[in-house]
């Protein structure tokens, strides 16, 4: 998670030590997709923590654009979010450089922990949270929301 593709290669070849085959990306996608169509569902309160939320919002993913549309479709987020959908083909550098971040809206960087590493997140810059419920509070005007803060 949060590599972007041409990082996720380098490292599967490195791996491997050789190249991968030159139908691996196109398999790989089309598994992934059904994979997500069959199991993939919204991060719990999600959607209500999002309609809580009056400040600006985008989404800033390493994902490809078309994994996104899928992802954020099957969530119900992608109307929600459509025009502020950002990626990091957008950018030179992915994730964990800012780039992606500062290109989307000049933010700062909010690091969703359920299943990912926090001390990892917070390492790279991230103010780190568990629990969608707290995203509302850390939106909040009172919130630290200065360009380029943490990230």
């Amino acid at each position: 998670m949060g590599r972007s593709w041409t990082e996720c290669v380098a490292i599967f070849e490195a791996r491997l030590g050789r190249p991968l085959p030159p139908a691996f990306e196109q398999s790989f996608w089309a598994r992934a997709e059904a994979a997500l169509r069959a199991e993939l569902r919204p991060v719990p309160a999600i959607h209500e923590a999002l309609a809580r939320i009056s400040t600006p919002t985008c989404v800033a993913s390493s994902g490809r654009l078309d994994k996104m549309r899928i992802t954020l479709g099957l969530t119900g987020l992608w109307d929600r979010f459509e025009g502020r959908i950002f990626s990091a083909a957008d950018v030179p550098r992915a994730k964990p450089w800012p780039d992606l971040f500062l290109h989307a809206a000049g933010m700062r960087v909010l690091g969703y922990a359920a299943r990912t590493d926090a001390a990892l997140l917070a390492r790279a810059g991230a103010e780190v949270f568990s629990d969608m419920r707290a995203l509302p509070e850390l939106l909040s005007p009172g919130a630290d929301s200065s360009p380029g803060t943490n990230g």
